[in-house]
C-alpha cells in the first residue's frame, strides 16, 4: 500500500500546475502518489495532467466532466491508494518535507490525523504572512483536544494542511454544492481519530493571486450563507457531541457564534429575491446554539437582539 496519497484537484490552473506538481514529486517520502482529478477545464490543465501522468508513475490522472472542489475531492479519494490521504489546491505549493514529516508524526504517534500550519505566499512583493505558531513542536493531542483549537481558530482549519487515515475520510466525505467544505468538515476528521497530531510549521504555501479552483471575489448571498451554515453546524457540534463541558462549549463557541451573526447581517444586506429572504428565515434560528455568556463583539450582540425580535414575532 502507497504511504501517502496527494490528491490535486485542478481547475483552469494550466500556469501553476507544474510548479504545484513538481513540489509534491519533490518530497523526502518517496512512497507517494499524486493523485490529480481534472474537473472541467477550459484552460490547457487536461493536457498538462497527461502529460505530467505519463513523465512520472507516481502521478494518477482522473477526469470529471464537471463538479466543484468537494466532488473532485471525493473522486479523489475513491481513487486513491494511500494509507493516509492530503490535499493540495493546484496552484498552491508545498515544502519537500511536509509529507515525509507528517506521515513520520503518524505512525510514531499512531495519530490518525496530522495537521501543520500554512503560510500566505503573495505575487507582488509583500513579505508572506504566518498565521499561527511558527516554534516547530509537535503536540500530541486528543481528539477533544484538536477540535478544541480548530474551534478557537488557533489551528488551521483547511484540509490543505491536513494528512488523515484515508478510512476516516473515505467515510465523511466533503459536501458537495457548498462553500467554506473544510469549515464544516476538518473537525469531524479529528472527532474521528483515535489520537492527532498539531506540527507548529508552516509547510503549507497558500498562493494569494486571483483566479484558481478556490481563490474567491466578492463574497455574495449565497457564499455568506454557506459561511453561516458551516458555523452553525460547528455550534451544534460544541453544543452536541458530548465533548464539552458547558464552560468549555462557552468558550468554543465565540468564534464560530461571531461569524455566523455578521454573515446574518451581511446576507440581510444583500437579500435580492424572495427565495433568499426564505432562506435567511431558515437559518435565523440557528442563534439558538449560541450559548449564554458567549463572548462577542458589541456589534455582534445587537445583531442576536434584532434577530431575537424578529424570531419572537414570527411566533
Amino acid at each position: 500500500m502507497v504511504k501517502v496519497s496527494i490528491i490535486v484537484p485542478v481547475h483552469n490552473t494550466e500556469k501553476y500546475l507544474r510548479q504545484c506538481v513538481g513540489s509534491l514529486l519533490s518530497q523526502t517520502l518517496d512512497d507517494i502518489e499524486v493523485v490529480l482529478v481534472e474537473n472541467g477545464s477550459e484552460d490547457g490543465s487536461p493536457d498538462i495532467c497527461r502529460e505530467l501522468s505519463s513523465e512520472d508513475p507516481r502521478v494518477r490522472y482522473v477526469t470529471l466532466e464537471k463538479g466543484d472542489l468537494s466532488t473532485a475531492r471525493n473522486e479523489g479519494v475513491r481513487a486513491a491508494a494511500g494509507e493516509y490521504v492530503g490535499f493540495v489546491d493546484s496552484d498552491d505549493l508545498v515544502s519537500p518535507e511536509m509529507y515525509g514529516r507528517m506521515y513520520e508524526a503518524a505512525v510514531r504517534n499512531g495519530a490518525d490525523a496530522v495537521n501543520c500550519n500554512y503560510v500566505k505566499i503573495y505575487n507582488n512583493g509583500r513579505p508572506p504572512k504566518y498565521q499561527y505558531c511558527e516554534d516547530g513542536t509537535e503536540r500530541v493531542m486528543t481528539p477533544a483536544g484538536m477540535i478544541a483549537l480548530n474551534m478557537r481558530e488557533e489551528i488551521s482549519q483547511s484540509a490543505c494542511t491536513l494528512l488523515v487515515r484515508k478510512s476516516i475520510v473515505s467515510e465523511i466525505g466533503f459536501c458537495p454544492g457548498v462553500r467554506f467544505e473544510d469549515r464544516r468538515t476538518t473537525f469531524l476528521f479529528y472527532a474521528a481519530s483515535s489520537s492527532c497530531v498539531q506540527i507548529n510549521r508552516s509547510m503549507y504555501y497558500y498562493h494569494q493571486y486571483r483566479g484558481g479552483i478556490v481563490k474567491k471575489g466578492r463574497r455574495n448571498f449565497r457564499t455568506n450563507y454557506d459561511c453561516a451554515d458551516a458555523d452553525r453546524i460547528r455550534l451544534a457540534f460544541i453544543r452536541d457531541s458530548g465533548l464539552f463541558t458547558p464552560g468549555e462549549q462557552v468558550n468554543l463557541s465565540s468564534k464560530s457564534a461571531e461569524s455566523f451573526l455578521r454573515k446574518l447581517n451581511r446576507m440581510r444586506r444583500e437579500i435580492s429575491c424572495a427565495e433568499e429572504r426564505e432562506m435567511l428565515r431558515g437559518i435565523m434560528p440557528g442563534i439558538s446554539l449560541i450559548p449564554d455568556g458567549c463572548r462577542l463583539s458589541l456589534k455582534a450582540k445587537v445583531i442576536r437582539h434584532f434577530v431575537r425580535r424578529i424570531l419572537a414575532a414570527d411566533r
